[in-house]
């Protein structure tokens, strides 16, 4: 139960949730999250970490970057089948629509790395 209560408590945020479908596109790093949410870096990496520690996301090192990617085989069927469903709930929605829209045009190299030369 409590597993199911932390999941639920993890996709229970309109942010959270966009992050979800975003990597449901493809794999991103917190800058290209950051642009697509249009929020800043602490509030991405805040999100991101509730949803790592829900066991909904997991990532890895690529270079520099930290790339975030939905648990493909996560421990629990239930988890695994409530992630799934999203694929079909938000298909349409609009929010959703733009930000799969900005995700196609996104360029990590130049977001990244613009941000880093700024701070």
């Amino acid at each position: 139960m409590k597993e199911a209560i932390k999941v639920f408590k993890a996709l229970a945020d309109k942010n959270r949730l966009r992050i979800v479908k975003a990597l449901m596109v493809r794999p991103l790093c917190v800058c290209e999250l950051q642009k697509i949410l249009n929020i800043s870096q602490p509030s991405v990496s805040h999100h991101l970490k509730i949803l790592s520690e829900a066991g909904i996301i997991e990532y890895e090192r690529d270079g520099q970057w930290m790339v975030y990617n939905l648990v493909e085989n996560p421990d629990s069927k239930p988890l695994f089948d409530v992630v799934s469903s999203l694929r079909e709930w938000f298909e349409n929605d609009e929010t959703i629509k733009k930000d799969r829209y900005i995700i196609e045009k996104l360029n990590k190299t130049d977001i990244c790395y613009g941000e880093n030369d700024n701070g």
